[in-house]
């Protein structure tokens, strides 16, 4: 996986890793990360900022979607 984003550190951070949990995962299994997996992955983020992490869940199920 890879990704190209623009946009603050913590959505850079949350996309990046995003794409190290994924690798190797069946596609089953990354359908069911949530954003909670991707806050955790990165230490935590500040109520505020937690949109990025959700945004890189919804780009990532879009993306399996349309491969689908």
């Amino acid at each position: 996986m890879r990704f190209l984003a623009y946009g603050c550190p913590p959505t850079l951070a949350c996309g990046s890793a995003l794409s190290e949990i994924v690798q190797g995962m069946q596609i089953e299994d990354a359908m069911k990360l949530s954003r909670k997996n991707i806050i955790e992955a990165v230490g935590g983020l500040p109520a505020r900022k937690q949109h990025a992490a959700a945004l890189a869940i919804e780009v990532l199920q879009a993306a399996i979607g349309s491969s689908e």
